[in-house]
């Protein structure tokens, strides 16, 4: 999803003064993402998240290998999402 600066000024100017220094802080580690650091990165953010309430626990990391070796359950008739939205029907 494209966003504008003009949109990111608008919810900057709409947070509350406490939020700004966690805003900037955001804004910063964006600016100096850096791949290698990508992990430390999420984890900051999720402590950070924690300690301000806004999640109740910090989510694990996937094990990349793990996720890379996942393979989904084979299953015989209709995919489960077409089902679904079939009974809504």
């Amino acid at each position: 999803m494209a966003v504008t600066r003009d949109e990111l000024r608008e919810l900057v100017d709409a947070l509350p003064e406490n939020r700004l220094a966690a805003a900037r802080q955001a804004l910063q580690n964006v600016a100096e993402f850096d791949t290698a650091s990508h992990s430390e990165a999420r984890e900051a953010f999720h402590t950070l998240l924690f300690e301000e309430g806004a999640i109740v626990s910090v989510p694990k990391t996937r094990d990349a290998a793990r996720f890379d070796k996942y393979r989904p359950v084979a299953s015989k008739g209709d995919r489960v999402s077409e089902t679904l939205l079939e009974d809504r029907r």
